[in-house]
């Protein structure tokens, strides 16, 4: 399991389970959603991002299945 902090005012932490490659996000309010059979790559953009926030709304939110 590979488990990043976000600097972002709405996310904290994604985790990324390589055995499943499903990816965690974890909300500032305590939220978590899981987005299973993700690739790796959109994983390492996300906590790469200048803003995660803006990545996660832009690229995962709404095209993934949870």
């Amino acid at each position: 399991m590979i488990v990043k902090q976000l600097d972002s005012s709405a996310l904290t932490e994604a985790r990324f389970d390589e055995a499943t490659s499903d990816m965690t996000i974890v909300f500032v309010d305590g939220a978590e959603h899981t987005y299973p059979e993700m690739d790796k790559d959109v994983f390492v953009a996300l906590v790469e991002a200048k803003s995660p926030g803006r990545f996660f709304n832009l690229n995962i939110r709404g095209k993934f299945g949870q």
